[in-house]
Formats: structure tokens, C-alpha cells, sequence
């Protein structure tokens, strides 16, 4: 096999099935590159370490539908506050609703040595012109692991943790693990389903490596009772606990 087919046969993800075309285009095979690129560039980000042989195989696929909002061209109004030495302008944007497409791929990432189990949304931008998803193909990488928190609880719920998690290790490692350290070094794990959903509530653990040691963070989601949605509970996890979930294979 040429060094050229050998490339090519690892730019691409192994297994992956056939995608909805509002996300894919009509170019399935374009699109497993452009999985694979931006699973590689997340990878990338994660380690410090870009690996040219990393291996992606598609291990599952979520499909997801969800209503999006998008800026009508000629929606826009302007309200003045009329304070004659500090007038203030905001800008009053009506939105269109529209049904968005996109798929979650669960990705098993072998990387120079490095393993993951990795989740990647994509998703194309609705263009107005058209009315419809024909836009550009994006990619937004969600949390390692098996967490089920769909991707805008996981957007709501990452600051959270994350704020969890570096208080641990500043206040473990106070010389060793400032603050500017802390936010340079921290890298969110694997995340483990701790009690699968019962009545739509769970429990998972987000682990995180920061200033080189293990820390966790428990997260408890239950429905919103004030409406539809889930509302989260972050605690932290002990560092005994944190070591073990830290050091599991996926």
C-alpha cells in the first residue's frame, strides 16, 4: 500500500455509516473527512499533541432535531434611552424558529499512544437564503465519555464544573497550582454515568486533570419543576474517588 493510500485511509473515520444529508451534504465520504479532521483538532487541543496517525472509529450515532432561532433580516428596531449626556441604544432583533438537524458521533479516538472515547456534534447552519440547513458544516466537540447530558445542558453545565473543579486544585495545591496555572492545565476526562436516569434524573462524574493531579466534580440532574429542562447539582468528588474515575480505560 502506498504512503499516499495509507494517508488517506487514516483521514477518515472507520465504520461510520451513512449520515441524513441535511448534515452530511451529498458528499458522505467528504464528510467522514471532515469528522475526522475536526475530531483530530479536538484531540489536538485536548493533549498539546497533534497525531497525523490517529485512528477514529465510529462507535454510535445520535441523531438530534431541535428549534433553533435565527435573526429576521428586517426585524431589527432601535430603542433610544433618551439621556441627553449618556444615551444608550439597544437593539431589539425579532427571530424566525426553525426545526435544526445535526448528529452527536461517538468516536473511539487512538492516538499516538493516547485513547478516548470522544463525542462530536455536527450540525450545518441554517441559511436564510434557502430556508433551509444547507449552510456551512460545523463541529463542536461535547464531553469525553458516556455522559447522556445533551449538548446545551452540557454547554449550561460545564462552567459550573469547571469552577468546581479548579477551586479543588487551588485550594489543594496552593503553591504549586495558582490560579493562572490552574486554568492553563485543566482538562475535563472521561465522564462516567454514576446512576443511570430514573423519572429523567442521574447522576454523573466529571473528572479533570489540573496542575498534573486528578480532581471530579458529582453532577446531579433532575427535571426543571418549574417547567420544561433539567436543572444540575454540582458537588465536589473526593480525591480518592477522582484517582480511581481519572485512571479508567474507556
Amino acid at each position: 500500500m502506498s504512503v499516499v493510500a495509507l494517508f488517506m485511509m487514516l483521514s477518515t473515520v472507520v465504520g461510520l455509516g451513512e449520515r441524513p444529508p441535511e448534515v452530511a451534504g451529498s458528499d458522505q465520504a467528504a464528510y467522514a473527512k471532515a469528522v475526522w479532521d475536526n475530531e483530530v483538532e479536538q484531540d489536538t487541543k485536548m493533549s498539546g499533541q497533534r497525531c497525523e496517525t490517529s485512528i477514529i472509529t465510529s462507535t454510535s450515532v445520535t441523531l438530534l432535531r431541535w428549534t433553533d432561532l435565527t435573526p429576521k433580516p428586517s426585524g431589527t428596531t432601535r430603542v433610544v434611552d433618551g439621556n441627553i449626556l449618556k444615551s444608550r441604544v439597544t437593539t431589539v432583533t425579532e427571530y424566525d424558529p426553525h426545526e435544526m438537524r445535526g448528529v452527536i458521533e461517538h468516536l473511539r479516538v487512538e492516538a499516538c499512544g493516547r485513547t478516548r472515547l470522544a463525542n462530536l456534534l455536527m450540525f450545518r447552519e441554517w441559511d436564510p437564503k434557502t430556508g433551509q440547513q444547507t449552510g456551512r458544516l460545523r463541529a463542536m466537540g461535547l464531553l469525553d465519555g458516556n455522559s447522556i447530558a445533551e449538548p446545551r445542558l452540557q454547554m449550561d453545565a460545564v462552567p459550573d464544573a469547571a469552577k468546581v473543579l479548579l477551586v479543588q486544585a487551588v485550594r489543594a495545591q496552593p503553591k504549586e497550582c495558582p490560579t493562572s496555572t490552574a486554568l492553563n492545565t485543566f482538562r475535563f476526562g472521561q465522564t462516567i454515568v454514576l446512576k443511570p436516569p430514573v423519572d429523567k434524573a442521574w447522576t454523573e462524574l466529571w473528572p479533570a486533570t489540573v496542575c498534573g493531579q486528578p480532581y471530579a466534580a458529582l453532577m446531579e440532574f433532575t427535571p426543571n419543576p418549574k417547567g420544561p429542562g433539567t436543572q444540575f447539582k454540582v458537588s465536589p468528588f473526593s480525591l480518592l474517588n477522582a484517582t480511581a474515575a481519572a485512571t479508567t480505560k474507556p
